[in-house]
């Protein structure tokens, strides 16, 4: 049992070795399961029992599981990605004390006449919305920079690399 794969294990413990598996909410467990297997399959194992093995997949997923929720919350953002401006705003207005009107015709000669004093006071909000493309950053060059980020980063990739970090032999 010196050499054994991750996907000997499986094999043998009839996927048993996954037992402590997990995977942040929304992704896809099996599919990393299989990702892991398919991408390990030729290296061996740092912990060669089963039953170790199996803990130690649990306690490196537990060491790890907050980082990947966040990379796997940041990669499925909604955005739009040809908006680099996105902003909420709330505004509240507060006004209070006494105006003066006065009026007058266009053919009014004795001046401005008085009007009727008002009070007023209060306050009032108002909320806006402001997003688009600021024009720093062509749509195209933003498009470009989308794919090159979804081509580069994959929280299944990031779990795959890591699972050969921490449990897989590296000596090829």
């Amino acid at each position: 049992m010196e050499k054994l794969s991750i996907l000997a294990l499986n094999d043998y413990t009839d996927g048993a070795v996954w037992d402590e598996f997990e995977v942040p909410d929304g992704m896809n467990r099996q599919d990393v399961i299989d990702s892991i297997m398919m991408e390990c399959a030729e290296l061996s194992l740092v912990y060669t029992q089963p039953e170790i093995l199996t803990k130690m997949i649990g306690l490196w997923c537990r060491r790890n599981l907050e980082n990947w929720r966040r990379i796997y919350l940041a990669l499925n953002e909604t955005y739009n990605p040809i908006h680099n401006y996105d902003r909420y705003e709330k505004w509240t207005d507060t006004s209070s004390g006494e105006s003066k009107g006065q009026v007058a015709g266009f053919n009014q000669e004795d001046g401005m006449a008085d009007r009727d004093r008002a009070e007023s006071a209060g306050t009032g909000t108002h909320d806006g919305h402001i997003y688009g493309n600021i024009g720093v950053t062509t749509s195209a060059q933003m498009i470009e920079g989308e794919m090159n980020v979804r081509q580069r980063y994959n929280a299944v990739d990031a779990i795959v690399a890591s699972f050969k970090d921490a449990l897989c032999v590296l000596v090829y």
